[in-house]
């Protein structure tokens, strides 16, 4: 916004300006319809002296006007430049400034049509400095914005990383290791502010890519956590169920309905285990426990009582997860 107004100002004293330089070109008018009279010596020797007096006044005049802009525009365009450190900008007003200085000294010495052009190509300079100003403003902004985004992204993906490590999905860690490296150089390289409106377009890109690329992970640990839970549900419904074939056989020693009952779980497992391995899950710790459940089955309703203390131990060894991730070989 402030510089918008600036370049209003600046438009408005150039037409100004403009006007007056006009000015200083023209002459009296003549009547080109009507036969000038035949003048005496005195006369138009007075006439010549007269027209040349009022041109150097108002050659002087525009030349002083010229000046006194450039000194205001260089006093609203010099704290841009100089808050942006944009050097070709300071560069070019410097060149303007010394020659605004030479066009006061030669209005000084009367010397007003050269001044005039000093001073008036001091103002194109200063008009360049303003344009770069704005687009080096504009540039920095950006860059600031992209700045702010890839350390969210880097403070996001350091997130998702911790989870993914916590689920030991080494896939998803190493993807998640290398975006983290890319952002990495991102933000490197912003820093250096030596960048091109071409350079932000790339950039803008890969931190688009990147937004697309977390999302699409966040989503898989999100898959993840949920299959994790379901396993932990399958582990200690085994268990339990274990648990209480147990207390039920010690209390009956009935060997064939606590034979029956490692049966259903058997199956129940397996079904369980079947379907976490359709979402992607592959959980060795429900995959030994459906070794041991078949082992046992294996030695009929005579071996039960070893049978059923074996899978206790073996529950009791691995637990549930915990969502801990402990033994999953993560996505085949």
């Amino acid at each position: 916004m402030r510089g918008k107004i600036l370049l209003l100002t600046m438009m408005a004293l150039l037409a100004i300006a403009i006007s007056l330089h006009a000015a200083s070109n023209t002459t009296a008018p003549l009547n080109s319809s009507a036969p000038p009279p035949t003048p005496t010596n005195s006369t138009s020797t007075n006439s010549t002296i007269s027209n040349s007096t009022q041109a150097q006044n108002s050659t002087c005049v525009a030349a002083l006007v010229h000046v006194t802009l450039s000194q205001l525009f260089y006093e609203r365009v010099y704290p841009l430049a100089n808050s942006t450190h944009n050097n070709e900008s300071l560069m070019l007003l410097s060149e303007a400034k010394n020659l605004t200085t030479t066009a006061e000294k030669l209005i000084n010495e009367s010397q007003c049509f050269t001044a005039l052009k000093d001073a008036i190509e001091a103002i194109h300079l200063e008009q360049k400095a303003f344009v770069l100003t704005i687009h080096s403003g504009h540039i920095n902004g950006e860059i600031a914005g992209l700045l702010a985004q890839a350390n969210q992204e880097k403070r996001e993906a350091a997130v998702l990383l911790r989870e993914a490590t916590a689920f030991n999905a080494t896939g998803i860690m190493g993807n998640l290791t290398q975006i983290l490296g890319e952002l990495n150089n991102i933000t490197s390289y912003l820093k250096t502010g030596n960048l091109s409106s071409t350079n932000l377009t790339g950039i803008k890109a890969e931190l688009r890519a990147i937004r697309a690329e977390l999302n699409f992970i966040r989503r898989d640990i999100v898959k993840e956590k949920v299959l994790e839970a379901a396993a932990n549900r399958v582990m200690l419904r085994a268990s339990l169920y274990i648990n209480s074939t147990s207390a039920f056989y010690n209390n009956t020693g009935n060997s064939s309905a606590a034979y029956k009952r490692l049966e259903h779980l058997y199956n129940d497992v397996y079904r369980a285990y079947n379907l976490l391995l359709m979402h992607g899950l592959n959980d060795t710790q429900i995959y030994q426990v459906l070794q041991q459940l078949q082992s046992a089955l294996a030695n009929g309703p005579q071996g039960i009582g070893n049978s059923l203390d074996h899978l206790r131990h073996a529950v009791h060894v691995h637990g549930s997860h915990g969502g801990s991730g402990h033994g999953k070989h993560g996505h085949p």
